[in-house]
């Protein structure tokens, strides 16, 4: 019998909703918790802004190389088995981190949260929602990328609190013992495959001979996807190259905001409380980009964002009034939503959820090369300049760079169309 509506309807839903978990984790550490990381370090060991940012850049550099070893990883064990490994590790890094005192200690984690996030969450989360999903993938990503503001929202202000209140090594102990119990959720809640649990992508109507096929298809596929093959597609470029630069946008933007509020003279909580802000109204804005998706095409709105996001970069560059700074926080908090469910949509839309893990051996990595470029732009520019102006500038052009990569990219078709 074809499986009956409810329970398993809402099993696929479930993994967006743990994609979206993960996604919070990963960014906490990786990113966003760095707004809280660096005046913290600052203070507590003296570390400039500009050697932080440096050991950060040359740390998730080292992500790269997680990038291609964690997608053949999911090729080889599936998404959930590397998630949970990849949890362990990030939750004993946290609890170390914590412990740090010394520029090499600092970049030595660092390095190891960037290199975990992509087993946690870029690498694992986005094959997971991909094979779960094709016609409804868009709003999928959506809201599993919900948990990328969300991460902002709740994290930056409860990490600001146990810092304060019980000193940075008690307070990554904390985190660290939190991360290793979701290893234990994980491993009781995901299932890599629709197929696994006797189901199909979006939960559709299908026969019992359908729902065969599709898991041996699923189960014995092997990509024709080379590496150099690769390397040689302009859709591969084109798609790695836009988004590596809107990622330089929203790191230079996201992991710099509380520490260019607190130069514009507000404290450190009431900068926390407008990144908290922003957050917040990116969770919505996650949903809202990934209905633009679904509702126009991945191309469309990945133009669109681009557009916003030189708006929102510009609002901050202006930014001095209260007035100004509240519709500053209002236009980056939309844009935080859609970075990450953007991405993957239009590379699993451009190759098939089959093709998908293959295929992200090549765009991650290109985007992990890239992303960490936004730390350095920030941080030496403050460096030279003592102030962030130069950086949005430039950051400005970046985005601007990455609609010109979009318009070219002329592949429209989704392969996966033919399966349902």
């Amino acid at each position: 019998m074809v499986p009956a509506k409810g329970k398993p309807f809402m099993l696929g839903w479930s993994m967006t909703f743990h994609s979206a978990l993960m996604y919070f984790v990963a960014a906490a550490l990786a990113a966003d918790g760095l707004n809280i990381i660096i005046p913290s370090f600052e203070a507590a060991y003296g570390f400039t802004r500009g050697q932080m940012n440096v050991a950060i850049t040359v740390g998730t550099l080292l992500s790269v190389v997680a990038a291609f070893l964690f997608a053949w990883l999911v090729m080889k064990k599936g998404p959930k088995k590397v998630t949970v490994a990849s949890l362990l590790l990030m939750g004993a890094a946290a609890i170390a981190f914590g412990r740090v005192t010394t520029l090499f200690g600092f970049f030595l984690c660092i390095a190891a949260f960037a290199f975990l996030a992509q087993g946690v969450a870029w690498t694992t989360t986005n094959t997971l929602v991909s094979n779960w999903f094709i016609k409804k993938r868009g709003l999928a990503f959506g809201i599993s990328t919900m948990g990328l503001p969300l991460s902002s929202a709740a994290f930056v202000p409860i990490a600001n609190m146990l810092v304060q209140r019980h000193g940075i090594a008690h307070a990554f102990f904390v985190i660290g013992i939190g991360v290793l119990a979701l290893a234990l959720v994980t491993w009781w809640w995901v299932i890599d495959t629709p197929e696994e649990a006797g189901l199909t992508p979006d939960n559709a109507d299908l026969s019992p001979s359908e729902v065969a096929r599709l898991r041996h298809e699923m189960t014995h596929h092997r990509s024709q996807w080379t590496i150099t093959r690769l390397l040689k597609n302009k859709e591969v470029w084109l798609i790695s190259l836009g988004f590596g630069l809107l990622f330089v946008v929203t790191v230079g933007i996201v992991t710099q905001l509380v520490p260019r509020l607190i130069d514009k003279g507000f404290t450190i909580n009431q900068a926390v409380g407008f990144l908290s802000a922003a957050s917040l109204i990116g969770i919505p804005g996650s949903y809202f980009w990934g209905w633009l998706d679904q509702r126009f095409g991945v191309r469309a709105a990945a133009i669109t964002y681009c557009l916003w996001y030189m708006a929102a970069t510009a609002f901050l560059l202006v930014a001095e009034s209260g007035a100004m700074t509240v519709a500053t926080v209002f236009f980056i908090g939309v844009a935080l939503g859609g970075i990450g469910n953007l991405y993957p949509s239009m590379a699993a839309y451009t190759f098939g959820r089959h093709e998908f893990p293959s295929v992200n051996r090549v765009i991650n990595v290109v985007v992990g090369m890239i992303r960490p470029l936004g730390f350095a732009l920030m941080g030496v520019t403050y460096d030279l300049t003592h102030s962030y102006d130069t950086g949005y500038i430039v950051l400005i052009a970046v985005a601007a760079a990455a609609v010109a990569l979009f318009w070219a990219l002329r592949n429209n078709y989704n392969p996966d169309l033919d399966i349902l």
